[in-house]
């Protein structure tokens, strides 16, 4: 089948000025690379082995066809003129140096918040100075760490003529927007065995343990962790570790918390939000009914009326009043003292609980969190072993 792809040609004029080009070429399922090299000189008169195309920060092969590349139809490739004639290998979605890249056959996931799923994902390289794709990169990346975590990348970019920082993009193969990469879901490529259902499945969650899990098992195993809240890893922060018993690996990105679905990812979010402001001396809880919200606050010498930023009410931080500051009349009210004596301070919040019968653990109605009313700190499996019901 016939279709037009366009060519970006960057090329140099007698006074060594740039020239920027756009040629658009009439291809089809059966061309390589090679060939496009020679309709592009057919139509510009340049030598063919002068060209080199340009396709995600690689050089690409002559012997490639073009319907390796999973080309959308807004994807431009560029040629760019030099003195040279071979090209290198292409690198391929999974990273590995080879020209094989079926249609179904990509590596690269994406949560695409567009369509609202997992979709297969495709990589883009753009130079960060100028956003061309003209650039050539000047190391290879060889697994995800080479992407998100070592550092910038340098490539030779073609239109700025100098090296320059080079920006990865994933995006939905779909609709191709923007979407974050998700590293841990793969392809089953060795027909691995989840553990947790022993079935084999075309896609698993591997960690970096390589211990495998179905996407369905694993997304039970998020959502029984929502809803338990055991989305924390000391030091990691709020995320989770491997479904095997005993394996320190753990969920790397919290976009992959996306798979539990947009309304459980926002619960996601909130909580974890909740459980940060926890340890944190500057936070506050609203007072007010229906309102509860946590934010940090910064009050000047003194100062003890904050304004709530979610209902935009305002109370005094000491005695909690939301209709004026109680503090003066409470000096002197017994009754406070009595509430001291009988109850005890949630130690996130401080809003005084007393304990009606029932077990130790504690629920903050206020905060939410969980904490144990012997020991007047948040609940831990050792409470639960020691003094659960005392």
């Amino acid at each position: 089948m016939n279709r037009q792809l366009q060519v970006l040609l960057l090329s140099k004029g007698p006074d060594n000025e740039k020239i920027r080009r756009s040629i658009i070429l009439e291809i089809s399922d059966e061309d390589n690379v090679l060939s496009l090299k020679k309709k592009l000189s057919n139509i510009t008169g340049l030598d063919a082995n002068t060209l080199n195309i340009i396709f995600c920060g690689q050089k690409l092969p002559v012997d490639l066809n073009l319907d390796k590349l999973l080309l959308g139809q807004s994807t431009s490739l560029v040629a760019t003129v030099s003195a040279e004639s071979n090209g290198t290998q292409v690198i391929n979605h999974s990273g590995d140096k080879s020209s094989e890249n079926q249609n179904d056959n990509g590596s690269y996931f994406v949560y695409c918040k567009n369509c609202r799923e997992l979709k297969q994902g495709k990589l883009r390289i753009y130079c960060t100075a100028c956003n061309s794709t003209a650039v050539l990169l000047e190391t290879e990346p060889n697994d995800w760490k080479d992407i998100f975590d070592a550092g910038p990348l340098i490539a030779d970019c073609k239109d700025c003529d100098e090296k320059q920082k080079a920006n990865i993009v994933f995006k939905c193969r779909t609709c191709h927007e923007p979407s974050p990469a998700l590293r841990h879901v793969k392809r089953n490529r060795y027909d691995r065995d989840c553990i947790i259902c022993s079935e084999i499945h075309p896609q698993i969650i591997s960690l970096s343990c390589n211990h495998a899990s179905c996407l369905e098992c694993f997304i039970s195993y998020l959502d029984n962790a929502l809803q338990e809240w055991t989305f924390f890893r000391k030091p990691l922060g709020f995320t989770v570790g491997c479904p095997m018993f005993d394996c320190n690996a753990f969920v790397e990105d919290i976009h992959h918390f996306h798979l539990l679905g947009l309304e459980k990812y926002r619960r996601y979010q909130r909580l974890a939000t909740e459980k940060f402001l926890n340890v944190l001396e500057e936070r506050q809880y609203c007072p007010f009914p229906n309102c509860g919200a946590a934010f940090t606050v910064e009050l000047f010498e003194n100062e003890s009326i904050v304004h709530c930023p979610e209902c935009s009410n305002l109370y005094c931080i000491h005695c909690r009043g939301t209709d004026k500051c109680h503090c003066k009349d409470l000096a002197n009210d017994g009754s406070v003292e009595t509430i001291k004596t009988i109850s005890k301070p949630c130690p996130t919040c401080k809003v005084p609980t007393e304990r009606d019968g029932g077990c130790a653990h504690i629920s903050c109605t206020q905060c939410r969190t969980d904490w144990c009313f012997i020991c007047s700190k948040e609940w831990t499996t050792e409470c639960q072993w020691d003094h659960w019901f005392d």
